[in-house]
């Protein structure tokens, strides 16, 4: 049987791993009206029950303030618990997908959607994406079923690598700050998706635990 308390991620050991980007913002409604909160249920049930221990999620809902996105992780926290699995909480999606923080710019459009541009990576990710991840990391690191805070997902700025290694650098080093019990993850696509090398990208990152990989190939 599965102990229904709050489990401990231990990374030592062999996670099976689902991503459901969505589930944390199921029955509110907004960015995904026809998600009923009852499918929050069955779905974290179906995947206890397949062995399931971790989840991946997107915390940010552009509909929707940071205090609440930061109460929506805390309940759905909460609720994981339940069923002995942990979250990975990625922070932004690179994809103009609707799960952005309230008022972040998506402005380079030679893309369907559009996507996180030279602005944001340029400094503007501190006037919006920053003040957010200090309110979701503040208000849930307290959570031992957080698997890994995720900087964003898919990330990329193959313009200036420099600048890119920089916002990744920044950001890690401030959530490490705000919660130095929970690993960090890269949350890119790959190193090749940012127009480097595994050696040339990942030994210049900071504060990095956890490097995920993308693949559809």
């Amino acid at each position: 049987p599965t102990s229904r308390s709050t489990p401990t991620p231990n990374y030592n050991t062999f996670n099976v791993g689902f991503n459901a980007t969505g589930i944390t913002h199921y029955g509110y409604n907004d960015l995904l009206p026809y998600a009923p909160d009852s499918h929050v249920t069955s779905d974290l049930a179906e995947i206890q029950r397949m062995g399931g221990r971790v989840i991946r999620i997107f915390v940010a809902n552009k509909h929707i303030s940071d205090d609440e996105a930061a109460n929506r992780l805390d309940r759905f926290l909460t609720r994981t618990a339940s069923y002995n699995i942990s979250v990975i909480a990625s922070l932004i999606d690179f994809y103009n997908s609707g799960f952005g923080p309230q008022g972040v710019s998506y402005n380079r459009c030679d893309f369907n959607p559009c996507l996180l541009g030279e602005d944001f990576f340029n400094g503007g990710f501190r006037d919006r994406y920053k003040p957010f991840v200090q309110t979701i990391v503040n208000r849930n690191k307290n959570h031992s079923n957080i698997y890994a805070w995720e900087i964003g997902n898919e990330l990329k700025y193959e313009s200036d690598s420099g600048v890119f290694i920089s916002f990744m650098n920044e950001m890690s080093s401030f959530i490490k700050g705000l919660d130095p019990s929970h690993p960090i993850s890269t949350g890119m696509l790959s190193a090749t998706h940012t127009g480097l090398s595994p050696s040339d990208l990942y030994p210049n990152l900071s504060n990095i635990d956890i490097i995920n990989v993308n693949t559809y190939n």
